[in-house]
């Protein structure tokens, strides 16, 4: 029969022959699949013309298999049906077998998000290593990472792809042989006898090791394994592959959820998708409002799966998205099988440990022994060391010194753990110890204690460690705390009246800055005279300053010397401290220099507390900073700076530092620096943000505002200007609001938009007195008196009356010499402005040289080169005009560059006199 089939040819096809000759040899297609390495489904493929025949693998593979042997002319008809199949070619083409290789790599998951930093870096890895284990969590997209190498790899080398599956493809007959069947189709036909041996005469384990390596040895070849991790119960796949391993060239790629003891082979751990990818995967599948969409990602820690089951889940149920993702740990058909194949397989001091990672917040270090003496006094001994050694095995924690758990497999334990409230409070307790003693995070210790119930110890964490707290950053989130230990049952075992106080201080530099003054005020009502009562003074009296108030606070500290309380060296030196800082508001530099000069010499030797002392010597030295660069004396001022950064960093006491680094950079500006002031006012803003200062934080945003105003961005002054406002609007920094729409009222001017910024100077003058800060008032004043000029063209009464008002106030007290230069340039710029040429060079006479800072030896210059271009003298006007590019060029004020190019052309065509302030202060005229 096989001959008339053969000589008639009623198969003209190899698959409809390959289904002949398996019904005849009486295999199913998957036994036929077995047989030669196949699945069921390419031998499907291939008998319905889905799939192109290799006849190397056919000769080498089917022909064994469908037992041929003593059949040629069928066996000849077969293999001729293969190579037609494949356009009459002789043998495989590399493209073929690339193609074939790419069929049994995984279809990559549709709406990928190609994650090309994880490539990359596991690119170079196999490239330098040869042998990696990709590791993570379940769900991570171990398969999908190494699917994409693999796929990218098969055009430039062969792939042998591998899923295992227990049961079916673990063991070392199953591995070996899928290996030949791959290097068969590679072209090594001598290899057949590994694929179609007999149980009767079974090729030994070492024979086909040899045969499978002097294959290899032919050529770089990557094998990628997926779910390797049913490996660790077959020691002898592991030890075949690492003896392939030493003796070829072979890479070597396997996906594994725990660690595997492969020797020689690198480690690549895998996390879920980055926050941008996790938000561009949930974008693909239609999207999701931006907050619940940046929950999802942080609760699955970015798992692909996860995020793909979630989004599913959403998209065909009835779910309010932002109620599914907040109750994400509830859904069991969602995190079940994360949860089953972590948790639910842990021993006994595994899963223990588990617990009590599961009740930290942020990241803990398993091998402190502080921690572990405490596990060990406070939840019963059990093997700490088995348990993480299991729990990093199952890569549920990476880097045991710093331990983190996801956040789903965290809520599981977490969940659990309220069924046992006497084991919870146990670890609770510990956990606040531990923060305590060895992490110094107060904020959390108090939070733990809470926890534990022990409202007592969370009350005296806060109070001791407050500035801690703050530097820390966690403010906010210790008045939560305060309020729970004030609304508590019970005695916390410390005075009302010094929580409030507490709470006070935490407040004091977020944007509930107005709360605070209402707790200090209760906190003073509650507390008892003496030593208590002073204690809520001073901390108080410093809060009003910052929100602008100066009455007040030095009324409050005069009355305690008044009293003649005996007072501590500590507390007096604080109470001079305040006093020493309403001085310098009420600019009385000298006075403020004296009482601060008295207030370290209280505290000079005194060595305890030392963090205290470190506080009052910074708040001092920053305070004299300033009335010594206010008073002129730049150089004293950056001692003065400097001792204040100093003894703050030396203490720890980050807000203090950088709010003393602000200072630090106005000096900078004085001096012309302004690389070096962007560099300090950048350096602050970073620290303050950190710590939640959100004073201070205004304070640096405006004062890089000035700088890139400055520096000709004068577009880029503006957000920091109006982020600067909303921050001190949301405290309600008076004040500060008026020094922030003084300085974007200069802004708007530089763009032309003269209206809008006479209306925002007029805001800044309605905020500010002129007894608080009185050279502020004084600088408004004056800036207002430069925004009319422009709009009025000379010395009109508008422009005349804040001047002078301005210059009255510089005169108080002695006389502030850098604001009468300033007022004395602008007056003299205003009288040739109205072409009153003489008043002009007497007012420009007047001021002396010394006294210029900023950026007035620039307007000096450019009022000197106008008084010189109404002379009709092109010499003195060039002059000026190279003495502005010189300063401009040393400085970077490139904000008076326009002004300087149009100085120089008036030597050639002197301008109107009314057109001069626009020259100088519009950069774009709008």
């Amino acid at each position: 029969m096989a001959s008339a089939i053969t000589r008639e040819g009623d198969y003209q096809t190899f698959g409809e022959l390959l289904h002949f000759l398996r019904r005849r040899a009486r295999l199913t297609q998957r036994e036929l699949g077995l047989a030669v390495g196949y699945s069921e489904a390419q031998i499907s493929r291939l008998e319905q013309h889905h799939r192109l025949p290799d006849p190397t693998t056919v000769v080498a593979l089917f022909l064994p298999a469908l037992r041929l042997g003593g059949e040629p002319a069928l066996a000849r008809r077969l293999v001729e049906l293969a190579k037609r199949a494949q356009g009459g070619r002789r043998g495989r083409s590399a493209e073929g077998r690339s193609a074939l290789d790419l069929a049994e790599i995984p279809v990559l998951p549709q709406n990928l998000v190609v994650r090309a930093e994880v490539l990359a870096g596991l690119g170079e890895l196999v490239d330098a290593e040869r042998r990696v284990v990709v590791t993570g969590l379940p769900g991570v997209g171990k398969t999908t990472v190494v699917a994409s190498l693999a796929r990218a790899r098969v055009a430039v080398q062969p792939v042998c792809w591998l899923t295992l599956t227990g049961g079916v493809t673990v063991s070392v007959d199953a591995v070996l042989r899928r290996l030949a069947v791959f290097l068969v189709r590679h072209g090594h036909a001598g290899l057949g006898s590994l694929v179609a041996g007999s149980a009767e005469r079974p090729v030994p384990l070492d024979e086909r090791l040899h045969l499978l390596g002097a294959a290899l040895a032919a050529r770089r070849v990557l094998v990628c394994l997926d779910n390797a991790q049913l490996l660790t119960g077959e020691p002898g796949v592991l030890d075949a592959l690492g003896h392939l391993l030493a003796t070829t060239a072979t890479e070597l790629l396997l996906t594994s959820r725990v660690d595997l003891r492969l020797p020689g082979t690198a480690r690549f751990r895998l996390a879920g998708l980055r926050p941008a990818e996790g938000l561009a995967l949930i974008e693909r599948f239609g999207g999701l409002p931006a907050p619940v969409a940046g929950a999802l990602v942080d609760r699955t820690a970015g798992s692909p799966m996860l995020l793909r089951l979630a989004l599913g889940q959403i998209r065909i149920g009835a779910h309010d998205p932002a109620a599914f993702v907040d109750r994400l740990d509830c859904q069991l058909e969602l995190v079940g099988y994360l949860v089953d194949t972590t948790v639910g397989e842990l021993s006994e001091p595994a899963r223990r440990l588990l617990g009590l990672v599961a009740v930290f917040r942020g990241r803990v270090d398993l091998f402190d022994p502080v921690l572990v003496e405490l596990i060990q006094r406070g939840d019963g001994p059990y093997d700490l060391f088995a348990g993480m050694t299991e729990l990093h095995q199952r890569q549920l924690v990476d880097q045991p010194a710093a331990v983190s758990l996801h956040p789903l497999v965290r809520d599981r334990m977490r969940a659990e753990l309220t069924t046992d409230p006497a084991r919870l409070a146990r670890l609770h307790g510990i956990a606040a110890a531990w923060c305590e003693r060895v992490a110094c995070d107060a904020a959390e210790a108090a939070w733990h204690h809470l926890r534990a119930g022990d409202v007592a110890a969370a009350a005296q964490v806060l109070v001791a460690r407050t500035s801690e707290v703050i530097d820390a950053g966690a403010a906010g989130l210790s008045v939560g705390l305060l309020d729970e230990i004030l609304a508590a049952q019970g005695d916390p075992g410390v005075p009302a009246w010094r929580l409030l106080v507490t709470r006070a201080d935490l407040l004091a530099q977020t944007d509930r800055a107005a709360e605070a003054e209402s707790s200090y005020r209760l906190a003073l009502a509650a507390a008892p005279p003496g030593s208590a009562r002073l204690q809520v003074t001073w901390p108080f009296a410093e809060h009003l300053m910052f929100r602008g108030q100066v009455a007040e606070p030095l009324e409050l500290v005069r009355a305690v010397g008044a009293a003649g309380e005996q007072l501590d060296r500590v507390l007096a030196g604080r109470l001079a401290a305040v006093e020493c800082r309403a001085l310098l508001m009420l600019s009385e530099y000298g006075e403020a220099l004296r009482v601060g000069r008295g207030a370290l010499e209280l505290v000079a030797g005194v060595a305890e507390p030392a963090r205290a002392v470190a506080e009052i010597v910074s708040r001092v030295e920053s305070t004299m900073g300033i009335a010594c660069r206010l008073a002129g004396d730049r150089a004293a001022a950056l001692d003065h700076l400097d001792r204040a950064i100093g003894s703050a960093r030396a203490a720890g006491l980050r807000t203090l530092s950088a709010r003393a680094m602000v200072n630090l950079g106005g000096v900078h500006v004085d001096t012309g620096d302004l690389r070096l002031a962007r560099t300090t006012y950048a350096e602050a803003l970073a620290l303050m943000r950190a710590t939640g200062d959100s004073h201070g934080m205004a304070r640096a945003l405006h004062s890089l505002g000035v700088v890139c105003r400055y520096q000709g961005d004068v577009a880029g002054a503006l957000p920091l200007y109006e982020e600067s406002l909303a921050v001190n609007r949301r405290i309600g920094d008076a004040a500060a609001v008026g020094v922030s729409e003084r300085s974007l009222a200069l802004a708007l001017l530089s763009l032309g938009r003269v209206a809008e910024a006479e209306e925002a100077m007029l805001r800044a003058l309605s905020r500010l007195s002129p007894t608080a800060y009185r050279w502020r008032y004084a600088e408004v004043l004056d800036a207002l008196a430069t925004v009319r000029m422009v709009a009025d063209g000379g010395l009109t009464a508008a422009v005349r009356e804040p001047l002078e008002e301005a210059r009255g106030l510089a005169e108080e007290g002695g006389g502030d010499p850098e604001l009468l230069a300033m007022v004395g340039v602008h007056t003299a710029l205003a009288e040739l402005a109205s072409g009153h040429r003489e008043r002009a060079e007497a007012a420009l006479a007047g001021v002396a040289s010394a006294d210029l800072r900023d950026v007035l030896p620039l307007e000096a210059a450019f009022v000197r080169g106008a008084l010189a271009s109404v002379g009709r003298d092109p010499v003195g006007v060039r002059a000026a005009a190279d003495r502005m590019d010189a300063l401009v060029a040393v400085h970077g004020y490139r904000l008076y560059e326009p002004a300087a190019r149009a100085l120089r052309a008036a030597a050639r065509r002197p301008p109107p006199c009314a057109g001069l302030p626009r020259m100088l202060w519009v950069v774009v005229d709008g």
